[in-house]
């Protein structure tokens, strides 16, 4: 036997199928475009050429006038594939080691809200309550402190200070709140007629309100001045007001 490289006879014409004359026309159009082909395209899609009958698939550029043959299928895909699922939520991790101290932050606002002072205000006779000091206070919880110096020019009397808010409807007779301070003072008793009348209360204001230290001299005996003249003096007076966190009493 003899084995050799087989021969085509002289005369003999060489036919090609249509499907092999595509095939290779699509290998030589795609290594002529491979120098000038931008693949893939703009926004990342691949064009491509599917010849069906022998499985085969080519790269193409539209851009540069490639295009898929008579018996080719044009199809397309993204370089980049649709966003998968979230995968499941991961192991909490331990605790991380503590930070530092954060810088000190600025001072807090005093909590006393005001400090009012008075001299010289005049007690009339016949007798009325006087206003000698105030303070206007926004809605919140207080406990208010106040002092009062008094002079009873001379006459034996009785001289009382109070605590009252202008507007406080929690408050019944007057709106006052806190204790009544109140001295028989004599004349010539404690030094010049003069005494200390210490005042304070706790209040709790719905709304933003003044509140008041007021005060009377009542002569008494036979020693009443004249109706209009003044049956004692506030020397000096002061209030503040101090912001508490409730208020269970007033």
């Amino acid at each position: 036997m003899i084995i050799g490289t087989p021969r085509i006879a002289r005369g003999k014409n060489l036919r090609f199928s249509p499907t092999l004359v595509v095939a290779i026309g699509a290998v030589v159009l795609a290594l002529g475009g491979v120098a000038y082909a931008t693949i893939p395209a703009s926004g990342g899609v691949i064009h491509g050429c599917y010849l069906k009958r022998i499985g085969s698939l080519r790269v193409i550029d539209p851009s540069t006038g490639q295009h898929c043959a008579a018996l080719e299928s044009p199809i397309q895909w993204d370089q980049t594939g649709p966003q998968g699922p979230a995968g499941p939520t991961g192991l909490q991790g331990g605790t991380g080691p503590q930070g530092p101290a954060g810088a000190s932050g600025p001072p807090g606002a005093a909590n006393a809200v005001d400090t009012s002072t008075v001299q010289n205000a005049v007690l009339p006779f016949p007798i009325d309550w006087v206003v000698v000091t105030s303070l206007d206070l926004p809605q919140g919880h207080y406990l208010v402190n106040g002092s009062v110096v008094v002079d009873n020019d001379g006459y034996d009397n009785v001289t009382a200070c109070r605590l009252f808010s202008t507007n406080n409807p929690a408050v019944a007779a007057g709106n006052e709140f806190g204790n009544l301070a109140q001295a028989t003072v004599f004349n010539g008793v404690q030094g010049e007629g003069e005494t200390t009348l210490p005042v304070s209360g706790l209040i709790d204001l719905p709304n933003s309100t003044t509140a008041a230290l007021e005060c009377l001299a009542d002569p008494y005996g036979n020693s009443q001045p004249s109706n209009g003249a003044p049956a004692g003096h506030v020397l000096n007076a002061y209030m503040n007001a101090v912001t508490v966190s409730s208020v269970n009493g007033g």
